[in-house]
């Protein structure tokens, strides 16, 4: 096997060199060699693959060395672009910030200016005191005109502010005083046009804010007598508190400000080169497209009319004064003023965005730059690389031709659908096919019965995530030539990643010679084994006779004598059953008798047969039951030899007055059966030879027990044979648990007859098939004329046809509790029911009652439906008529 394993790392490799990690090979499909055409040689296809791969490695170290010099030169000139725009950028944004909180400085300069105003104070007196100043007599209407004139004077000097009042907090917020922006010029309003604000939500604003203190509206459209202003003037309110000469709260002023006017003022001003956004804590902004454009409409926060930039959100969430933010196609400079700066709570921000194109032009000058020079270098280095593989490749090619074409071993490469690949001169030789013969066709064709319905098995667990249990491994298995002849062939599975396909690669060799040297090896074995035994049955009957016709009052040295004579003599004897049980199982000659078992039941009769030793060991033995009924199918003294060899290891290596556990659960589709020790463990380095034949962990063990370390070694023999698992946990000093693993049968009851409704015209069919998925398919499939129940073993099957009479058996040949083909016995001679045999493996079934043979390797699922059909088609032309009937 060692041999077998190395070649398969070598055929590994060359499978690699062979499969083309490059597109230099073709892959080969079933479609490539016509039957029986003479093998076409490709000497050159390896020579070329290697040189691609050569010439791509070289390729390769010149292209990453040309860009990794080109992507460090790219980004050096991209980063230093990327600095100097950011402090060019940096500045711009600042000076237009500036020039924003110039707009805003303004507006408050005057209203702090228009506090101090001796109109502000005596129109305060004089409304508290008839109309009269006490100060100088000065009457209210005085007061109010020369405020008046004051307003129009400021007014004209601020072409962004459209009105400026003086506002009082009695008579609801009453205005006092008022000057408007008109179409000819200002309007100085008049008593009677004066309106209350005090429902306005800038007054709260005023009436709210402290003393000295310049507060700032929301923008929002400006409202005249309660409603939305006509002119639509999006309008920012400047609000200063007015107070007396006791401070207590009179009034305020107010400035309204054209919004739309004020940006756009400022961006002319400005004259921007690149497109420039503004934007305030209210989420209000405007955009200037940049040089030679101009500042599109204002977008308030409430009612957009286009999607703002995204930026706009970044730079609202973003705590730094200064932020870069990148796009697809632009770089983001943001400045954000200070918090609170005009009285907005997040203050207003600054975004200056550059195109990429425009930033890195000198960076994208660069890339071209390298990258011409280094597809010159690549071409040159292609065109020498060429010369290079061409010259060491020539020889190369022919000699891994040569071994691989020559190798003793056969050679197999196998997709994940099970479909051949590649077979080589020593797999022609051991099968007796031509390679064209079997590429494209299923690997069970190579396969007995028996083996082929485990890879069917194997490749349907595999294709649902389960993975391939063979992989890495070594087997034995039985082929089936060409000329229909069995073959004992071992093969060494590799799981293989080829261009990102998975394949599986095996080197096989005929083991016939071997398994005839072990044949001759077993019979001597056997033989002397049996010569052996004859005599020490014998001598144990004689030694047992001579116990009980010894007198009474001889010495106890002779009784003594005689018992350790019949003790060795039950050694000898236990050590010859078990040398020919390890030889019949290594031979495959051990017939199993497969039957259902009620768990509980043969767990039990373990615990009775084996507590007689256990007593003698003072070790106590406690068996828990399954919470329900299970069962499985295994051979009764098959099953019980596992359970007594395990309980006796568990037993002999307990601590006195300790405890044995044998416990049975059901976990998922499988019984498991667990006995558990108290003993000392199993040594680390011992694990891995646990199942090892003639294997001991501590010799002293086997002196003190007897035994040949063959125990555990049948008992797993014993288990893979019945299609069970064992294994085992172990902790040092604390104990051992060894778990054996059946499939669960289902509990199978009295099959009622099935009854069918009136209106249901379907045929009436059965499948007997232990694979349920299978089943459950081809029921799917035959659904709308068929009523297809399923039996899943030969019992089962058996009740069914006892109960009922079907218009279709389909029938599974290979079962776990038997042949399927012995169901044809239970056919009446007259009966009308067409017969389907389905199978693993082409054989020949010569038997007048089956109707039609199908060969599952040859046909999938699609084509077995479509041969069923045919039949159906053939011998039922009206189905209704018949279920009727």
């Amino acid at each position: 096997m060692t041999t077998v394993a190395y070649n398969n790392r070598y055929f590994t490799y060359t499978l690699y060199f062979f499969s083309g990690l490059t597109k230099g090979i073709p892959e080969m499909t079933a479609s490539e060699p016509e039957a029986n055409q003479p093998r076409t040689r490709h000497p050159g296809r390896i020579g070329r693959s290697m040189q691609h791969k050569i010439m791509l490695l070289v390729c390769c170290c010149v292209f990453v060395s040309s860009v990794v010099v080109g992507i460090i030169a790219y980004n050096r000139v991209r980063s230093g672009a990327m600095e100097e725009t950011r402090r060019t950028l940096v500045v711009e944004a600042q000076l237009m910030a500036q020039r924003f909180r110039n707009s805003y400085s303004h507006t408050a300069h005057d209203l702090r200016m228009l506090a101090g105003m001796p109109p502000i104070q005596g129109i305060i007196r004089s409304s508290r005191n008839g109309g009269i100043d006490p100060m100088d007599g000065s009457s209210l209407d005085m007061w109010r005109q020369r405020l008046t004139e004051i307003f129009d004077s400021l007014l004209s000097q601020r072409p962004d502010n459209f009105q400026i009042r003086y506002i009082g907090l009695a008579d609801g917020g009453r205005e006092l005083v008022r000057v408007d922006r008109g179409p000819a010029g200002n309007l100085k309003r008049a008593t009677t046009e004066l309106q209350r604000k005090g429902m306005e939500d800038y007054f709260a604003l005023g009436v709210r804010s402290a003393a000295g203190k310049v507060v700032f509206s929301e923008v929002t459209y400006n409202r005249e007598f309660g409603k939305r202003d006509p002119q639509d003037i999006p309008t920012i309110r400047g609000i200063l508190p007015i107070f007396d000469q006791f401070a207590n709260r009179f009034g305020m002023l107010v400035i309204n400000s054209d919004y739309d006017k004020l940006l756009r003022n400022a961006f002319i001003e400005m004259r921007p080169r690149h497109r420039t956004i503004v934007v305030n804590g209210q989420g209000d902004y405007m955009e200037h497209t940049g040089k030679n454009g101009a500042p599109l409409s204002l977008e308030l926060h409430n009612q957009y009319t286009r999607t703002p930039p995204p930026v706009i959100k970044q730079a609202a969430n973003s705590a730094q004064a200064i932020s870069l933010f990148e796009e697809i196609d632009t770089i983001n400079v943001a400045i954000n003023t200070d918090k609170g700066f005009g009285g907005f709570d997040d203050g207003i921000s600054i975004i200056i965005q550059v195109p990429k194109a425009e930033l890195y032009a000198q960076a994208n000058r660069t890339g071209k730059e390298a990258l011409i020079a280094g597809s010159g270098a690549l071409l040159l280095c292609l065109i020498g690389s060429l010369f290079f593989a061409r010259a060491m490749m020539g020889q190369l090619s022919d000699t891994a031709i040569a071994i691989v074409e020559n190798v003793t071993d056969g050679l197999i490469l196998v997709n994940s659908a099970g479909t051949i690949e590649r077979f080589n001169p020593g797999c022609e030789r051991i099968f007796g096919y031509h390679s064209s013969e079997v590429v494209g066709k299923p690997a069970s064709i190579l396969l007995s019965q028996e083996f082929a319905k485990r890879h069917e098995k194997c490749l349907s667990r595999y294709r649902k995530g389960g993975g391939c249990a063979a992989a890495g491994s070594t087997i034995e298995m039985e082929g089936r030539t060409k000329a229909d002849k069995p073959v004992p062939i071992e093969i060494s599975i590799n799981e293989l990643n080829l261009n990102g396909r998975i394949k599986f690669s095996g080197v096989m060799r005929d083991i016939s010679e071997r398994r005839k040297m072990e044949r001759i090896k077993t019979e001597f074995v056997s033989t002397v084994s049996h010569e052996l035994r004859t005599p020490l049955t014998s001598i144990r009957g004689s030694l047992g006779l001579v116990g009980k016709m010894v007198p009474d009052g001889l010495s106890s040295s002779l009784y003594q004598m005689i018992s350790l004579a019949q003790k060795n003599t039950d050694r000898l004897i236990t050590l010859v059953n078990d040398i020919l049980d390890f030889e019949k199982l290594s031979s495959r000659e051990a017939v199993y008798d497969m039957k259902l078992v009620n768990v509980q039941e043969a767990l039990s009769q373990a615990v009775d047969l084996i507590r007689g030793f256990a007593d003698q060991l003072s070790i106590k033995v406690e068996m828990h039951s399954p919470d329900a009924p299970l069962q499985i199918m295994v051979d009764v003294n098959r099953f019980q030899q596992i359970l007594a060899n395990l309980l006796s290891n568990a037993i002999k290596f307990s601590p006195a007055s300790g405890t044995v556990m044998l416990a049975a659960e059901r976990s998922g589709d499988a019984v498991c059966i667990s006995i558990r020790d108290e003993g000392p463990g199993i040594p680390e380095g011992f694990k891995d030879q646990i199942f090892t034949p003639f294997s001991q962990a501590d010799s002293t063990s086997s002196r003190k027990f007897g035994g040949t370390g063959l125990g555990l070694s049948i008992t797993k023999r014993m288990v893979e044979d019945m299609e069970g698992t064992i294994d085992f946990e172990n902790e040092i000093d604390k104990g051992t648990t060894f778990r054996v693993s059946f499939p669960v049968i289902q509990a199978t009851h009295a099959v009622p007859p099935i009854q069918r409704s009136a209106g249901d015209g379907r045929m009436l069919g059965l499948h007997v098939e232990d694979d349920g998925d299978f089943a459950a398919v081809l029921a799917e499939m035959f659904n709308d004329t068929i009523r297809l129940e399923q039996a899943r073993s030969l019992a089962e099957a058996r009740e069914y046809l006892a109960a009922n009479t079907f218009d279709l058996i389909v029938i599974d040949v290979a079962l776990r509790d038997g042949n399927g083909l012995d169901l044809l016995n239970e056919l009446p001679p007259d009966c009308n029911t067409d017969v389907i045999v389905i199978t693993a493996i082409d054989s020949d079934f010569d038997d007048p009652r089956i109707d039609l043979v199908i060969v599952k390797s040859k046909r999938d699922q699609a084509e077995i439906g479509d041969r069923i059909t045919e039949l159906l088609n053939t011998r039922r032309t009206d189905l209704t008529s018949l279920v009727g009937a």
